[in-house]
Order: structure tokens, then sequence, then C-alpha cells
């Protein structure tokens, strides 16, 4: 992971902390050393040891609440594709104002995209990230996992 994708990853999660983000850490057993992907949600960050609270899902515990700290470099949120808006969610953001943003977001130049001069506002980050949507492309640079397969936030 390069310098630039620690720090995408971190200004990400970051952003998405109030809103639950569910994601996974590859945790090695004490017993035996093996490893197995462990869900949880993200809780907190300590900024001096650079890890994150990982709160375990009770699915996948015993100890209801039981925690560990992880560097966050381990932590792979599961996040939503933007095609994978539903109609009413598409209606609910705007119509509109998502394609003229999605056409932007396709640019690959950042330039270009500065160019464009599209930006979200306040608002549409906040329900972007509420909703857990991919708005930084880490689901293509392998940062995170796509609910496409697994959907922890269905219920």
């Amino acid at each position: 992971m390069t310098q630039e994708d620690k720090q995408l990853l971190l200004v990400d999660l970051c952003a998405r902390l109030p809103y639950g983000v569910i994601g996974v850490v590859k945790h090695y057993d004490e017993v035996d050393d093996s490893p197995a992907d462990v869900l949880g949600t993200l809780q907190g960050f300590d900024n001096n040891s650079k890890e994150i609270k990982f709160v375990y899902l009770p699915d996948y515990t015993d100890d209801v609440g039981a925690y560990n700290w992880f560097s966050y470099i381990r932590f792979k949120p599961y996040l939503r594709p933007l095609s994978s808006m539903s109609d009413e969610e598409y209606e609910e953001f705007g119509a509109t104002r998502l394609e003229h943003q999605l056409k932007c977001l396709e640019i690959d130049e950042k330039r270009k995209a500065f160019e464009a001069g599209i930006k979200f506002d306040a608002e549409d980050l906040e329900y972007l990230y509420s909703h857990h949507y991919d708005i930084r492309g880490l689901i293509p640079k392998g940062l995170a996992l796509s609910t496409e397969e697994f959907n922890p936030y269905k219920d």
C-alpha cells in the first residue's frame, strides 16, 4: 500500500466514523496463528499509534461489545459502489445532480475533474457517507470491499 493510498484510506475512514462503517480486519488466531477476516465496526482512532478501535459484531464473538485496536491499514470497509444506488435513493439524492457528478467521477485525471468544477457539497457528502457509498474509488484500489458480494448493512 502506497503512502498516498494510506492517506486516502485514513481521510475516508475519518469521514465515515459517525456512520457506523462495517468492515473486516485480518486477525491471526493466538493459538495456531491462522488468519481469519473478522467482521466489526469502526469506533474510533488513536492518532498517536495510528490505530482504530474495532468493535466485533455479535456474530463473531461471545463478548458483546468486545473490541481491539488494529492498524487502520488492516481495516477494509464494506462500501457500496455508486452504481448500486436504488431508484428510490437516486430520486432522494437528486437524479440530475447525481448524473452530473457521476460523469465527473468517471474522469481519470484529477486535473480534468478539477477543471470540470465538480464537487460534492456538505449535504451530498453526508448522504453518500451515511449510505456507505464509495466516493473516493477505494473499491477498485483494493482498499475497500464491495457490498455487491456481501452487504453487512442489510437487515
